[in-house]
């Protein structure tokens, strides 16, 4: 059985909401990113209101669609009815993120149920979503907050990996934060934080999965070269690089912070995973690649697990906007280079 588009849109959306607990999802903000095909999930995030828990699906449901099964899910979630949803779960689904996992869907249910007893209001922003059919995986960039029984507002960023079986079950849901950008706010109505990139006007000729997959690769190798003048040949002029800690633009300034970890660490060697690619919106991806190099300060190797969302523009790199955990990492020298923004 051949995976349909709709039904990876459909359990995004039911996935996502299950994963933070939530009262609700809050609508995508704005367009979808340049040359994105609008999809059936914007109306369906669009239908769901989180200040008054989730609503009925609004319009026809997308062609092929279940709409019984579905909104049976979003009234389990409304209901915090976490056994209905995770019932369309398959048996070995596994939820990890750096720190840990939840194997299987006993495990998941009675932690899913320890969490939402926890949570008093939870807001879920969705900043981008990347579908591949062809591995029946979706990608998801959000935002998410949460009030605590104390009244405290926390917010989270990140992104996640959520594969699915030929039934249409999750079975892997991988989960990536930046704790640097993530804390304490103010106020869980206040505005979402904005990120200082747009996409390139002009993007160019769109790039199939092979060239994707080319260049990422030669992005990967100039790292292991430890020499500098390799990303010319990877990084478009206006590229932007945002690990947790920092965001950088232009590719004279990137190439500078790249001089500082090659006079920092050693051996640095990134191993690729995995790309995801939508051909819906091919000039965007994200890249699931493993990151390691030694600190020759303390002689400790490690590596970094990453999801790093990804802009390709006129062939070149042009945003690269990375999630792992910094805290576990041997690149604690970042942490000179100033304080994160966006």
């Amino acid at each position: 059985m051949t995976l349909e588009r709709a039904a990876i849109e459909q359990w995004v959306q039911t996935c996502l909401a299950a994963l933070t607990a939530g009262d609700g999802i809050e609508a995508l903000a704005g367009p979808p990113p340049k040359g994105s095909t609008p999809s059936a999930l914007d109306a369906t995030i669009s239908s769901i209101t989180a200040r008054d828990g989730v609503e009925a699906l609004a319009g026809s449901p997308p062609e092929g669609s279940t709409p019984s099964a579905l909104d049976a899910t979003i009234g389990s979630i409304t209901a915090r009815d976490v056994e209905t949803l995770t019932d369309g779960l398959a048996e070995a689904v596994k939820i990890t993120w750096s720190r840990g996992e939840w194997q299987g869907r006993d495990e998941i249910n009675a932690n899913l149920q320890k969490y939402l007893a926890g949570q008093r209001v939870v807001r879920v922003f969705v900043r981008r979503l990347l579908i591949d059919v062809a591995q029946a995986v979706a990608a998801v960039e959000w935002v998410a907050r949460y009030l605590d029984a104390a009244g405290q507002c926390h917010q989270l960023l990140g992104g996640v990996a959520l594969d699915f079986d030929d039934q249409g079950r999750l079975v892997l849901a991988d989960i990536h934060l930046d704790m640097d950008r993530s804390g304490l706010v103010d106020d869980i109505e206040a505005d979402w934080p904005a990120e200082s990139w747009q996409p390139g006007l002009t993007s160019g000729r769109p790039p199939s999965r092979a060239m994707n997959e080319q260049l990422l690769q030669a992005h990967a190798s100039a790292w292991s070269s430890h020499q500098v003048e390799n990303f010319a040949q990877v990084y478009h002029e206006e590229v932007h690089l945002v690990p947790p800690w920092a965001h950088v633009t232009g590719r004279a300034a990137i190439e500078a912070m790249i001089r500082y970890h090659f006079a920092t660490f050693e051996a640095t060697q990134v191993t690729i995973h995995r790309v995801i690619y939508d051909p819906a919106q091919p000039h965007f991806g994200v890249c699931q690649q493993t990151f390691a190099c030694t600190n020759p300060e303390t002689g400790q190797r490690g590596q970094d697990s990453d999801f790093a969302f990804f802009e390709v523009c006129q062939g070149k790199l042009r945003y690269w906007r990375n999630y792992f955990d910094s805290q576990a990492s041997v690149q604690d020298g970042y942490k000179e280079l100033g304080p994160s923004s966006l």
